[in-house]
C-alpha cells in the first residue's frame, strides 16, 4: 500500500511478481486531507488561506495558526484514513482475503500512521494478515530502492530472456 499525496496504490504481489488484475490505484492521499483541512480552517476561522499557506502553518510550530491548522488536519486525516480503510477492506474482499502481509509505505504513510495504523491492524486480525508499516526512514524511498534492487537482481536476467525469446520468434524474409 503506497500512500502518496494524491493517490494510493494497492499492489498485489507474490514474490517479485505484481498482479495487475488484482491491483488498483485510488485517488486518495494526504493531499485530500490537507485540502479538506484548509477548507475547514478557512470556514472555521473566517479566512481565505491557500493550501500552500495552510501547509506553511502546519510545518511551522511558531506560526500563529499552527495549533489550529494541526487540529483541522487531524480531523480531515480521520476521514481519509477511513476512506483508505474502506478501500483496503474492499480489496481484501475482492481477493478473497488471499493476503499474508499488507506493507504500508510512501510519503503520506508517515502523516497518516496515527490515523490509520490501528484500523489496519484490526482489519488484519479479522482477515488473518499482518501489517508491516515501513519506518519513516525508508517509507519515502521504498519505490526507488525497490527499483534499484530489482534492477540489480532481475533486470539483467529479464533482458537475456527477452533477447533469447526475441531471437526465437523473429524470422527473416
Amino acid at each position: 500500500m503506497d500512500i502518496g499525496e494524491g493517490t494510493t496504490e494497492l499492489t498485489y504481489t507474490q514474490g517479485y511478481a505484481a498482479h495487475a488484475a488484482k491491483s488498483s490505484g485510488v485517488p486518495l492521499g494526504i493531499g485530500q486531507a490537507i485540502q479538506t483541512a484548509t477548507d475547514l480552517f478557512n470556514e472555521g476561522e473566517d479566512l481565505n488561506f491557500s493550501r500552500q499557506l495552510f501547509s506553511n502553518h502546519l510545518k511551522n510550530p511558531l506560526s500563529d495558526y499552527h495549533e489550529e491548522a494541526i487540529l483541522y488536519l487531524n480531523q480531515s486525516k480521520q476521514v481519509v484514513a477511513q476512506d483508505l480503510l474502506d478501500e483496503v477492506e474492499n480489496k481484501v474482499r475482492e481477493i478473497n482475503a488471499d493476503l499474508e502481509v499488507l506493507v504500508v509505505y510512501g510519503g503520506a504513510s508517515i502523516l497518516l500512521k496515527d490515523s490509520l495504523y490501528e484500523k489496519l491492524v484490526n482489519l488484519g486480525k479479522k482477515r488473518k494478515f499482518e501489517v508491516l508499516w515501513v519506518p519513516e526512514k525508508y517509507a519515502v524511498e521504498m519505490n526507488v530502492q525497490g527499483m534499484h534492487i530489482f534492477n540489480t537482481i532481475k533486470l539483467e536476467q529479464l533482458v537475456k530472456e527477452a533477447q533469447k525469446n526475441q531471437g526465437d520468434t523473429i524470422t527473416s524474409k
